[in-house]
């Protein structure tokens, strides 16, 4: 339609509704250190497993604001404990640019097959 031949990656929420471009099987290569290596290399930051209001960034320019939920400190390679009111305000594909570390440790997310990864410098937004 617009010059460009298909690549076949689209989803949909349902039968019902119409498809859109999604990724539909993405793989990260797993690193070489393990996932107590990697937290243990942190001078200072969180670590996210999960993030709310993903489906509101925008895939074109990149621009995240996300709430990091769950998330955890981490103060000179040592778990302290849970963070609330975190949120993740930048754009992925610079962070993309800011990956520092990659563990070994390989995970399942719906149609994501991806270790533990490591940015530095990300933009958080916290509450006091």
């Amino acid at each position: 339609m617009e010059g460009f031949e298909s690549t076949g990656n689209a989803g949909r929420v349902g039968y019902a509704s119409t498809p859109h471009i999604s990724a539909t099987n993405l793989v990260v290569e797993k690193g070489n250190i393990s996932r107590e290596e990697l937290i243990e290399g942190m001078d200072s930051g969180l670590i996210v497993l999960d993030v709310q209001g993903a489906h509101s960034s925008n895939p074109v320019s990149g621009e995240i604001s996300v709430v990091a939920n769950p998330c955890w400190v981490v103060k000179n390679g040592e778990v302290l404990g849970a963070a609330k009111g975190v949120m993740i305000a930048d754009n992925f594909y610079e962070m993309l640019k800011r990956v520092d570390g990659v563990a070994d440790d390989v995970r399942k997310y719906s149609y994501l097959v991806s270790p533990s990864i490591r940015f530095s410098e990300v933009k958080v937004v916290t509450r006091l």
